[in-house]
């Protein structure tokens, strides 16, 4: 099977530990005999590499670039992200042909691949962002914004074609959202 997993971190070798679930999840898929790409974020340039044998793709994300968005920090950098991501990598993941994208829920990341309804899309759901921002686990933000993320982070949940879930609690309250 030919998967695309979309994610915020993926280690850049294998001598950075602790290492981010979404690597330990495409090592596991690698070793069943899929093959992946992983689109993920930079500091530094764009580009694309191999990690332990997974092609990876890792955008650099300048949120200057959208500071002109009229929203709340919170939801504009999820947003912002997300379209950034999308937009940069879109023809690469049309020439991959995947089976399946997965992308995990926390800030909404796969909203654009959700919202496309090309592929099969599946959403992995750990936790949601917009729960730490309204407990203010993260700091404090404007109920409005946790309000934005928690849109970005369900609609992709309403749109996906299958839902994986650390627990079958988890499970049951997120398709309740959606």
């Amino acid at each position: 099977m030919r998967i695309v997993l979309v994610t915020r971190a993926f280690p850049p070798d294998t001598g950075e530990a602790p290492f981010p679930a979404s690597y330990e999840l495409a090592r596991g898929l690698k070793a069943c005999g899929h093959e992946l790409l992983v689109l993920t974020f930079t500091d530094g340039e764009s580009r694309e590499e191999t990690v332990d044998g997974i092609r990876v793709w890792r955008q650099k994300f300048d949120f200057q670039h959208y500071r002109s968005m009229q929203l709340p920090l919170a939801s504009a950098h999820c947003l912002a992200q997300a379209l950034d991501l999308y937009t940069a990598t879109e023809s690469l993941v049309g020439d991959f042909h995947p089976d399946v994208i997965e992308s995990q829920e926390f800030n909404g990341l796969g909203l654009f691949w959700a919202l496309e309804r090309k592929y099969p899309f599946v959403v992995r759901c750990y936790g949601p962002l917009s729960h730490l921002l309204k407990g203010s686990l993260v700091g404090s933000f404007p109920p409005v914004d946790a309000e934005l993320v928690n849109i970005m982070e369900i609609a992709p949940i309403g749109e996906a074609d299958g839902l994986i879930t650390i627990c079958q609690d988890m499970a049951a309250r997120m398709s309740d959202w959606s």
